[in-house]
């Protein structure tokens, strides 16, 4: 049995500014704007103006996004899907993929292997000799001259 299996890189949130999933793109929310705001339950705060910040914003299907990740100016942390074999549910299934971290502000990028948000069981069983992957970490920095 596997619960939650995934890895998870914390990135410098002032490098690191924005995210871009198949269905979102644009600036993480930060870390003064959560803390000003109410926590109404789990990750979900809401701001004075009745808008709402959730960390489940940045979520997709992890069978139609065939890259994610985080950027700044000049900077970007990609995850580019060579193989969708891996994955556990279906075309409906969702999966967390970047947010900014509610605690300490880091910008969040994750591989989720196995996630339990969004249509997942944690005691999931899986055969003897599974194969997690590929994938490709793409790091990029665009130095000018």
């Amino acid at each position: 049995m596997l619960g939650e299996f995934r890895t998870l890189f914390r990135l410098d949130n002032t490098t690191f500014t924005s995210g871009k999933t198949n269905i979102k793109d644009g600036l993480l929310p930060t870390l003064a704007e959560i803390q000003n705001a109410t926590k109404v339950q789990d990750e979900t705060w809401l701001q004075a103006d009745g808008t709402y910040i959730t960390k489940y914003d940045w979520n997709d299907f992890i069978r139609t996004a065939p890259y994610y990740g985080v950027y700044g100016p000049g900077f970007g942390s990609w995850y580019i899907v060579v193989g969708k074999d891996d994955y556990n549910g279906d075309h409906l299934k969702q999966e967390l993929m970047v947010h900014r971290e509610s605690s300490s502000g880091d910008t969040v990028q994750l591989n989720m292997l196995h996630g339990t948000h969004f249509q997942a069981l944690s005691p999931d069983a899986f055969p003897v000799g599974k194969v997690w992957g590929p994938w490709l970490w793409y790091l990029l920095s665009i130095v000018a001259l």
